[in-house]
C-alpha cells in the first residue's frame, strides 16, 4: 500500500499518531506535507525531520478558509495521499450539563466530523483526475475502535467516529461508478498511549472502579499498522485496525459488509 504513496498531506500531524505518522511516512522516504493548527509545532516537527518535509499551517475547523488553503496545496504539490487524521476527544456527561457547553459538542463534532467531510469536498475531485490519469490517488481517514463499539465516557467522540466510518463506507459506493481508482482507507485505531484522553484519563479510571482498560503502547501500535499498510494491497485495503479495534472490525465486516456485498454494493 505504501508503495502507492509518494506525497503525502498528512493533517493534523502535530502529535499523537499524526506526529506518529509523519515520523514513519518519513523514514520510508515519502515527501511530506505536514498540516495542523499549531505552527510552532509544525515548525519543530519540520526541523526534527529535515529533509522532504514542508508545513503549512491548517486550520480545519475555518471553513471560510479553508477551500483556498487546500486548493493552494493541491496546486503547489503532486499529491497522491490526503490524510486526514486531525480529531479530539471530550468526556461529558450529559447527565450533568455543567461539564460541556454547547460550543464543545460543536467543537468536537467540527474536528472530528465536518471537517474531513467538508474536506473530502475539496480534494476528492482532485484525486479522482489524478486515477483517470492513471496516477496512484488515496485518501485516508482516522476514525477509532470506538466507531464500531460505543462506549458511555465519550458520547460525541463516539458518534462523530461511527460518522467518519459510515462516510468511507458510503464515499467508496460513490466512487465506484466514476471508474476512477481511489482507494478509500479507514485507520481503526484501539485505545493507543497518546495525549488525546490526557486531561481525564485519571477521572475515567476513578469512574471505572480503577478497571479502566491499558492502552496499547504507542511504538507497538505503530509497528502493527505499518506492517499492514506496507504489506497491504492499495485497491483491497478498506480499514487498518489492530488489537480490539481489528475484532470490531472483522465483527462489522462479516455481519453488516456481508449484507451490503448481498446487495451488490462495494462497502
Amino acid at each position: 500500500m505504501t508503495s502507492s504513496m509518494s506525497t503525502v498531506l498528512l493533517i493534523g500531524a502535530t502529535s499523537g499518531l499524526g506526529e506518529g505518522f509523519a515520523r514513519r511516512f518519513h523514514t520510508l522516504g515519502k515527501h511530506l506535507i505536514v498540516a495542523g493548527r499549531r505552527q510552532d509545532r509544525l515548525s519543530a516537527l519540520q526541523q526534527s525531520l529535515g529533509s522532504r518535509v514542508d508545513a503549512r499551517q491548517l486550520d480545519i475547523t475555518d471553513f471560510a478558509a479553508l477551500p483556498g488553503k487546500v486548493d493552494e496545496l493541491l496546486k503547489t504539490f503532486d499529491i497522491d495521499t490526503v490524510f486526514i487524521n486531525a480529531g479530539i476527544m471530550k468526556s461529558p456527561s450529559f447527565a450533568d450539563a455543567s461539564t460541556q457547553s454547547n460550543e464543545d459538542i460543536i467543537d468536537e463534532i467540527n474536528t472530528n466530523l465536518t471537517a474531513p467531510i467538508v474536506l473530502a469536498r475539496l480534494v476528492v475531485p482532485y484525486l479522482i483526475e489524478r486515477a483517470k490519469a492513471g496516477k496512484h490517488a488515496n485518501i485516508v481517514f482516522t476514525s477509532s475502535g470506538l466507531a464500531y463499539l460505543p462506549m458511555g465516557p465519550y458520547p460525541v467522540y463516539c458518534s462523530a467516529k461511527a460518522g467518519i466510518h459510515a462516510f468511507c463506507v458510503a464515499l467508496r459506493q460513490q466512487l465506484k461508478p466514476t471508474g476512477a481508482q481511489v482507494n478509500v482507507i479507514e485507520i481503526a485505531p484501539p485505545y493507543v498511549d497518546t495525549t488525546l484522553d490526557a486531561d481525564f484519563r485519571d477521572r475515567l479510571n476513578a469512574i471505572m472502579g480503577g478497571k479502566a482498560p491499558k492502552p496499547m503502547l504507542f511504538n507497538e501500535y505503530m509497528d502493527a499498522t505499518m506492517r499492514q499498510l506496507e504489506s497491504g494491497e492499495a485497491s483491497k485495503l478498506k480499514e487498518v485496525a489492530t488489537g480490539s479495534s481489528q475484532v470490531r472490525v472483522n465483527e462489522w465486516r462479516g455481519s453488516l459488509g456481508k449484507l451490503l456485498e448481498s446487495m451488490g454494493i462495494d462497502a
